[in-house]
This record gives C-alpha cells, structure tokens and sequence, in this order.
C-alpha cells in the first residue's frame, strides 16, 4: 500500500477567550440565503467578526449600544461561517449555514 503524509501551518486561529451562554442570543434564519438577524446583544459595545469556513476574516464590525444586528452573506459562496461577537460579557460564537 501507498502512504500519505500531509503537514499545513495555521495561518488564522479564532481568538479564544471566556465564551459566554449563548442562549439568550438568536440567530435567524439558519440555513439562510443572505440576510442574517441577530438579537440580544445587549446593551454595551461589541466586536463582530465573520470567518469562513478556512478561518479567514471577511467581515467586521464595531457596534455600539445596540441590540441587534443584521449580516448580508449575499455576496459570499455558500457554506459555514462562524459569527464571532465579542462583548463586555465574553464572547459568543455562532454558527451559519449560507444556502
């Protein structure tokens, strides 16, 4: 029989700090075919960032005293993507499937 080795290096890692209870936070809906609402922010500043599947950055935002937020996918190929929203609280990570 043949062998396969592969080795790769990371090149984006998703930030890991304390992940808070993400119940309270809706994401809707999911699957979706571009728009994505989500509410229960809270009130407080937060950093949201959008990965791709790879782990890449394509979205980010700061928002401001809000409680909720809407997300265009569009643009972008089908497939997961992980919204990551970084509050005051912790941080919170959910999952999209864009149709």
């Amino acid at each position: 029989g043949s062998e396969l080795n592969f080795s790769f290096t990371v090149t984006h890692q998703l930030p890991v700090s304390e992940i808070v209870n993400d119940d309270l936070i809706t994401c809707f809906p999911n699957p979706t075919n571009g728009l994505v609402f989500i509410d229960g922010l809270g009130v407080g500043d937060a950093d949201c960032t959008v990965f791709n599947a790879l782990g890449q950055p394509i979205q980010a935002a700061v928002l401001t005293s809000t409680d909720n937020l809407t997300i265009d996918f569009a643009e972008n190929p089908k497939g997961m993507y992980l919204i990551h929203l970084k509050t005051e609280k912790g941080v919170v990570i959910k999952k999209v499937f864009l149709q």
